[in-house]
């Protein structure tokens, strides 16, 4: 900053050293006159004038430096309270809007989920699933939940009812899952190829030996034992209003100390096929579980949406809150089963491999399923022996018995 500082002045008359210049026409005098008036006469400022002039001139020169002094101090102040101050929703949501905007545009950060290949940020792609069983009888309907679910196997699991195994990501909201009901070996095998949180009410006496040997990779949480993770609905009564949720199922991760995330080898995903490649004509397939309409499946094709609406017993399947239930891929597993004792309990093949078809983007596609172990992955291939890539998104995989009716 520079500081003004006043010019000296100089006061006036002899005393303060003025040196008074030579009058040229005073040098020599005119013959007979007067010298004293031939001198020129010296002017003497009034000494009083000359201190109003410095005081003025001091006052000048302080106003002007307080005056400069405050200025700089409030622009300081403006500053910092400009950069101190919080961003307001208005300020803060174009920034979010660009970031995501850069986000989405560029694929910035995104990762596969590992059940079902949909992007998304890297730190929601790789999680801990919770498995569910759920109840398909007819009294247990509409289910809750199940339109969330990631993956789901549906099986027969005795006298030709289906029961479902929804995998879900717990990241979701999911308020009410259920009804609850109880393990089968077959659905915990194919459980066991994600290492979930494994919920369920007692089970079949393989079944509960099998989780008490530690033969499935799966987190037990069975509501015999830990009921404080599960409810009861009054409005339905038992054995069909069991329900649990994923607050209470990632409480039981943490009470356990749960930590781990998804390890398990993903399917291979595709992107849809584009609208010019969709089929008018699509395929959808029909599945009887039973000779009761009760268990008959329809899948419907939507050539806009390039998924699959499902109906039971001839309705659209929904929620209890009224959601449909829609799958990008539908997968028809056949498998042996055989009957093991005068329950009509099954013993269903879930490892070796078998016929299978794929629909997806309005196709069927002909195929094999393969397990090789307990653990390994269920991988589906093209009868040329290409393991073929899944739509990003909902998976429904129909385990239809050998000698059950599926066509499309």
């Amino acid at each position: 900053m520079t500081t003004l500082r006043p010019k000296p002045i100089k006061p006036a008359g002899k005393q303060a050293g003025l040196i008074e210049k030579e009058n040229p026409f005073a040098s020599r005098p005119l013959d007979g006159g007067d010298l004293s008036l031939m001198m020129p006469k010296r002017t003497t400022m009034n000494p009083w004038l000359i201190r109003i002039l410095i005081g003025i001139s001091a006052v000048l020169l302080l106003s002007i430096f307080i005056f400069s002094c405050v200025a700089l101090k409030k622009t300081s102040s403006d500053r910092q309270r400009i950069s101190a101050a919080p961003e307001t929703a208005a300020e803060k949501e174009p920034l979010e809007k660009i970031e995501k905007s850069a986000e989405t545009a560029v694929g910035y950060n995104l990762a596969p989920r590992r059940l079902d290949g949909v992007l998304v940020s890297e730190e929601l792609a790789v999680y801990q699933p919770l498995a569910v069983m759920i109840d398909n009888m007819a009294d247990a309907r509409p289910p809750s939940g199940l339109s969330q679910a990631e993956v789901v196997y549906e099986a027969v699991a005795e006298g030709d009812i289906t029961r479902f195994l929804a995998l879900f990501n717990p990241h979701e909201t999911l308020e009410k899952i259920g009804p609850v009901r109880s393990a089968r070996p077959y659905f915990l095998d194919w459980a066991g190829e994600y290492a979930p949180i494994y919920a369920h009410c007692g089970g079949s006496p393989s079944a509960l030996t099998n989780l008490k040997n530690g033969k499935y990779e799966v987190f037990d949480l069975d509501q015999m034992s830990n009921g404080l993770y599960f409810w009861r609905d009054a409005g339905r009564y038992a054995p069909h209003n069991l329900y649990t949720s994923a607050e209470l199922l990632s409480k039981f991760a943490q009470d356990k100390s749960i930590t781990g995330e998804a390890s398990f080898e993903p399917w291979l995903f595709k992107e849809d096929a584009t609208p010019d490649n969709r089929p008018n004509a699509a395929k959808n397939p029909t599945i009887r579980f039973s000779a009761n309409d009760l268990y008959e499946v329809n899948w419907v094709y939507d050539r806009e949406k390039n998924d699959y609406l499902r109906h039971q017993n001839n309705q659209i399947h929904q929620d209890a809150d009224g959601s449909p239930i829609r799958a990008k891929n539908v997968i028809i597993q056949y498998v042996e089963t055989v009957v093991l004792d005068s329950y009509g309990r099954l013993a269903t093949q879930t490892i070796g491999s078998g016929d299978a078809v794929i629909f997806q983007d309005g196709l069927a596609i002909a195929g094999i399923w393969k397990k090789e172990i307990t653990g390994g992955r269920t991988r589906f291939f093209s009868q040329e022996g290409d393991e073929i890539s899944l739509n990003r998104g909902t998976i429904w995989i129909e385990a239809v018995p050998l000698g059950k009716s599926a066509t499309y």
